[in-house]
């Protein structure tokens, strides 16, 4: 399996230098889009180094016993003097005693590239290609000086800005006097010769211990990803959406049902509340409210009713009584009467006050001398 690095070459995005390593074979070249890697199924680790002229690195002490985001604010006291950027533009990325800033839109643009690949992704800054991590070092690289620092800290240069980076370089610290891993006569005249080293061999960074190295790289979701990755065919793709889909809505629908029996068992435990006393305004503790409901009845006896005297009916004829609604609290009572005899429906209008009883509606029709239809009558209940 290989190990590649990914080391981006120009700010538009459009030239890499790829290293590969493979079994101990180490070959180079360049290419103007990565895409052409996304296809190899050999590829075990990929390294993308971030170019020093996207991602500065300032000395910073993170405090674990502190949330990130006070961290964050700290970090940005700091070096508040030193950004130029927009700080809401900016992402802050910690590791060891090292704070980074990088622009967002950048960070993600990275990301974004390399989450297509299946691979094992590790993201970090150009300076940790350089072994001399702690020390003032500059090795030289594909043409560009990479600089760490007694910090931590670490940045590079091209051919062209060399001498004027070394020039403020030593003029924050004139004691620099790095090592040096690279034949370039400038350096060798700006340093003493004792600081020279051997030439730096990429072969070296893929020896070193990735989990001492930082990791930026966070996985960039999107559904083309998802779609690429798990290589769904269409019909798979859509069973996949409309599983997703009913996995995300039952929860919310089940929450809706419940708020709706909620809502359903408040309204009818107000109503039974009311029907009780008119006087409640609102439910909060139905088994204390019904409590004190039940003290406030009155449990004495407020009377008796009595069934009226409706004994003439029978004896008058109670077969052609169809059906009898007494209303004891209204003292009435309706009576259906079917093909009663004229002369005995007579006998019972005339009879009834004499027992306490009187018609009150009297909704019936007389057809071959028979009787048929309603009477409402009322008696006393005293």
């Amino acid at each position: 399996m290989k190990t590649i690095l990914i080391n981006q070459l120009s700010d538009s995005f459009d030239k890499f230098l790829i290293v590969t390593q493979n079994n101990g074979d180490i070959k180079k070249n360049t290419v103007s889009d990565v895409s052409s890697l996304y296809e190899q199924k050999d590829i075990e680790k990929i390294f993308y180094s971030i170019p020093s002229n996207y991602i500065t690195a300032y000395p910073f002490n993170f405090n674990e016993k502190i949330s990130k985001q006070i961290n964050i604010a700290n970090f940005v006291t700091e070096i508040d003097s030193f950004v130029i950027e927009d700080i809401s533009n900016c992402e802050f990325l910690f590791f060891n005693s090292i704070g980074f800033v990088i622009d967002k839109s950048i960070l993600n643009k990275i990301n974004n590239l390399l989450s297509k690949f299946s691979s094992d992704i590790q993201l970090l800054p150009e300076f940790f290609l350089s072994p001399y991590q702690g020390k003032d070092a500059i090795i030289e690289f594909e043409e560009k000086y990479i600089f760490t620092f007694a910090d931590g800290t670490g940045s590079a240069a091209d051919e062209k800005s060399l001498d004027q980076y070394l020039d403020i370089i030593l003029n924050n610290n004139p004691g620099f006097n790095p090592l040096i891993c690279s034949d370039k006569k400038l350096l060798k005249n700006r340093f003493e010769s004792e600081n020279l080293k051997s030439l730096y061999n990429i072969e070296n960074f893929f020896k070193f211990n990735s989990s001492s190295l930082p990791n930026f790289f966070k996985l960039q979701l999107s559904f083309e990803l998802v779609k690429e990755k798990l290589n769904f065919t269409k019909n798979q793709l859509i069973a996949a959406t409309l599983s997703l889909l009913i996995t995300l809505s039952i929860p919310s629908a089940i929450i809706a049902i419940s708020n709706n029996y909620a809502k359903t068992y408040n309204e009818e435990t107000f109503n039974i509340f009311k029907s009780l006393d008119k006087n409640v305004k609102r439910v909060v503790n139905p088994k204390g409210q019904i409590d004190e409901l039940i003290g406030n009845i009155n449990t004495k006896p407020v009377g008796e009713y009595e069934i009226p005297n409706l004994n003439i009916i029978d004896r008058l004829g109670s077969q052609f009584i169809d059906e009898i609604e007494i209303n004891i609290i209204e003292s009435n009572a309706k009576i259906q009467i079917n093909a009663m005899a004229y002369l005995q429906f007579e006998a019972l209008k005339n009879t009834s006050p004499r027992l306490g009883i009187f018609i009150l509606e009297d909704n019936t029709t007389i057809q071959n001398n028979k009787v048929s239809g309603s009477i409402k009558v009322s008696f006393s209940n005293d």
